[in-house]
């Protein structure tokens, strides 16, 4: 959900990591147009196909990227 992943973000900022946060794969995708990030977190529903064409569309686009993905409901 949104409000964990905003918390995910402000705990590693204190941790110093320099962190971005988008609330949708359009607006992942257009940071990453500007920016290059070594390593992006997504959090996903795994039952849900847009979510799953997002992270396709987003791996095309990040090809030297680490990409972690997390979901409650992955195993």
């Amino acid at each position: 959900d949104e409000v964990t992943a905003k918390q995910l973000a402000e705990q590693l900022g204190h941790c110093g990591f320099e962190t971005d946060f988008a609330n949708s794969y359009v607006a992942a995708e257009g940071a990453v147009r500007t920016k290059y990030y070594r390593t992006i977190i997504v959090v996903i529903e795994s039952d849900s196909s847009i979510d799953w064409d997002g992270l396709s569309r987003l791996r095309k686009r990040v090809l030297g990227s680490w990409i972690i993905c997390r979901s409650s409901d992955l195993i």
